[in-house]
């Protein structure tokens, strides 16, 4: 196949010719005479193993030279077409001189070895420490619209603090449950819930250890409806009452007078087991529900 290719020469004047590259293995011979530096053609001892025409490409000392043509063993050549170890110059080279056929860059490129790149293939598996193209630090990786790897400023993860964040208001995080079992959440630092944010569970477990569950701003409401189930400290869970406290009853007096004393005692009407002021006041300090 011919190519166009362009030279320049050791005067620094520039040519192109159309030509195709042909190659050889192991040509090798010596200049039968010496040549000037501006000589336009040489003669060799022994044109075996050399191609039987151009356009061929060979070095003698330090210069590349393109073979043009070739008549028995006068070869026709274009001086210093390309760098040798750094140096393009034409100079001159003695009787008995080494001709030997070379592959080289150039060469290469006019044979259509080396071309231009060609399409991206499809990428490879993602796997730890692989570069994600156009993706931002923080930012949680998801499956999004048309199965394709998304990215959203609103979920973050901070490695560093060990914290996923949803910031836009009204975003909700749902953890299922299995079908088999219940759903844990197991938390050893801190789970925030701020402002405007919702936690919704589906058969729900929530498990601190040594940690805080803290919700800013508005109202808290745990077990919101008639019926829903609520125990403390690994106690039975019991149905919320219809209506809040339990009047006067199981309330005992102590001493016999009238009045609220230290030795008080109430048992809210259920159990036998009754309680202090302090014994309740105590309670609700070490709940944090009252501060020390």
């Amino acid at each position: 196949m011919p190519f166009n290719m362009c030279y320049r020469k050791a005067n620094s004047t520039h040519f192109c010719r159309s030509f195709m590259e042909l190659f050889s293995n192991a040509a090798m011979s010596t200049l039968a005479a010496g040549i000037a530096p501006g000589a336009a053609s040489l003669q060799v001892v022994s044109a075996a193993g050399f191609p039987a025409g151009g356009n061929f490409r060979i070095a003698i000392d330090q210069e590349i030279m393109l073979v043009t043509g070739v008549i028995g063993t006068t070869f026709a050549i274009t001086r210093a077409v390309e760098p040798y170890n750094g140096v393009q110059v034409a100079a001159g080279h003695g009787l008995g001189a080494v001709v030997v056929g070379v592959l080289t860059v150039a060469s290469l490129a006019v044979s259509g070895a080396v071309g231009p790149p060609g399409p991206t293939g499809p990428p490879g598996p993602l796997a730890i420490g692989t570069a994600v193209t156009g993706g931002t630090a923080t930012e949680v990786l998801f499956v999004g619209a048309g199965n394709l790897l998304a990215q959203s400023a609103n979920m973050t993860w901070d490695d560093t603090a060990k914290t996923l964040t949803l910031s836009n208001a009204g975003d909700i995080l749902h953890i299922l449950t299995n079908g088999v079992g219940f759903s844990t959440i197991q938390m050893n630092h801190v789970l925030s819930i701020a402002a405007g944010m919702q936690l919704g569970l589906a058969s729900p477990t929530i498990v601190m250890n040594a940690g805080s569950f803290i919700v800013g701003g508005g109202s808290v409401n745990i077990a919101t409806s008639v019926g829903d189930l609520l125990g403390f400290f690994n106690t039975p869970a019991v149905a919320q009452p219809s209506t809040s406290g339990t009047g006067a009853s199981g309330f005992t007096q102590n001493p016999s007078a009238n009045g609220v004393f230290a030795e008080s005692t109430f048992d809210g009407g259920i159990g036998g087991t009754a309680y202090t002021i302090s014994d309740i006041v105590l309670a609700y300090k070490q709940l944090g529900l009252l501060a020390p």
